[in-house]
């Protein structure tokens, strides 16, 4: 435990997330850090609980998910999906910018990986939903542009996976 912890402080915590668990009644949630992995023993993902009465961080994680430095995590409107930038790009040990998406289980908050999407550029560093939630919005810190991935009717776990990504510089039409 103190080995995680030590290695938490280490590395910086790149995206992070809350998750209201359901029929709980104290405010207890799970909270979900993206850690950068490049050059430390992270993982990636940690998902841990959180409990705001008392102000108090589980120190075991709930749930620990490999991904390579997911620098930033965003969920679609029902909690159900999760959409993680990682931060990928050349010298590292992954040298190709990706995006991922998760399943979120409704009850247990349980996380499975789904699918994995090239962004065509690299360290995509932010991430968002579109309101209807038919676009995944990247941003590529290492090229200094953005793309975006259509989605169809839904920014879905097939969508992230068949992603058409529109690669142009940021603030452009």
């Amino acid at each position: 435990m103190h080995r995680l912890i030590t290695a938490l402080r280490q590395c910086a915590v790149a995206g992070c997330l809350a998750l209201s668990t359901t029929g709980v009644a104290a405010p207890v949630h799970d909270l979900l850090i993206g850690t950068y992995t490049e050059g430390s023993d992270s993982q990636g993902l940690y998902r841990l609980r959180f409990d705001a009465g008392r102000g108090l961080l589980q120190a075991n994680p709930r749930q620990v998910v490999a991904s390579q430095n997911p620098s930033w995590l965003t969920l679609n409107e029902a909690g159900t999906r999760l959409f993680v930038a990682n931060e990928n790009g050349p010298g590292q040990a992954d040298p190709v910018g990706r995006v991922s998406s998760l399943a979120v289980h409704p009850s247990s908050n349980w996380l499975t990986p789904l699918t994995q999407a090239i962004t065509l550029g690299d360290e995509p560093t932010h991430i968002a939903l579109s309101a209807d939630e038919r676009y995944l919005f990247v941003s590529l810190v290492g090229d200094d542009r953005c793309c975006y991935a259509a989605g169809g009717r839904r920014a879905s776990t097939r969508a992230a996976a068949e992603a058409r990504y529109v690669n142009r510089p940021c603030g452009t039409d």
